[in-house]
């Protein structure tokens, strides 16, 4: 599904990772976290990717990758809240699948992450040729992902992730991994989510200053049935949508 062919027209020799990156006017930097389930040296790894996108070329510049093997929970916390910090993170996705929900409720906790940070539980949709792993082929092609590996730890992530998605394929009508470890293309895909996410409401931003007769002193005055059906839809609504409409609002 991957090729190395494929992935190797990613990779740029002239970029290593960045100790930090603040983000130009427009610019958004989303950050993909697939975090590990248990502490321990015989843990999976705990990876996050982390790019700055450019909504007028859609080019996904990866700032940089870290994979840790048996870091402790408090430790996965404080990796998130340094790379929102340092990367300037608008907006980041991390699976929360089961026990990794005790993640996402820290993160909320927190005034670095709290308005930044959402969950997703992945489930069937990862195969999905629209929305799946599968869907990050087509970003491949068009050439809208940069990976530095100009240095030694640049390349040998770059070639990590290399090694990964040319693993993913399917097998008995399912999408499956030949390889040890998924986690790289596990994040890449929640980066790749928060890229659509980012993009749907820079999409759907107000262009001008809303004023409400309220803002103005004017009582409110219902003058519709409707309207009322419309308020309990928001108050229904779920709370990542909200909080996503929240953090578009805050810009």
């Amino acid at each position: 599904m991957f090729p190395r062919a494929l992935t190797e027209c990613a990779l740029d020799a002239g970029l290593t990772f960045l100790p930090w990156y603040r983000r130009a006017p427009g610019e958004v930097v989303v950050l993909g976290l697939d975090p590990a389930v248990a502490e321990g040296a015989t843990a999976d790894y705990t990876v996050a990717v982390v790019a700055a996108v450019d909504p007028a070329t859609m080019r996904r510049h990866v700032l940089t990758i870290r994979r840790h093997r048996g870091l402790a929970l408090d430790a996965q916390v404080a990796l998130v809240r340094e790379l929102c910090s340092s990367y300037d993170v608008t907006l980041g996705i991390v699976e929360a699948n089961t026990f990794q929900t005790w993640l996402l409720q820290e993160l909320r906790r927190l005034p670095e992450t709290a308005s930044k940070v959402f969950g997703h539980t992945t489930g069937m949709e990862r195969s999905s040729l629209a929305e799946g792993i599968p869907s990050l082929k087509l970003a491949l092609q068009a050439g809208l992902w940069v990976v530095p590996c100009g240095d030694a730890e640049s390349a040998a992530l770059a070639l990590e992730w290399q090694e990964e998605l040319a693993g993913f394929g399917w097998r008995d009508g399912r999408l499956a991994t030949a390889g040890a470890h998924d986690d790289l293309v596990l994040a890449t895909w929640l980066l790749e989510r928060g890229v659509r996410l980012a993009m749907k409401l820079l999409a759907g931003a107000p262009r001008e200053e809303v004023v409400t007769g309220e803002d103005l002193g004017i009582e409110r005055y219902r003058i519709s049935p409707e309207l009322d059906a419309a308020d309990r839809r928001w108050a229904d609504a779920d709370p990542d949508e909200l909080r996503y409409r929240r953090w578009l609002a805050d810009g």
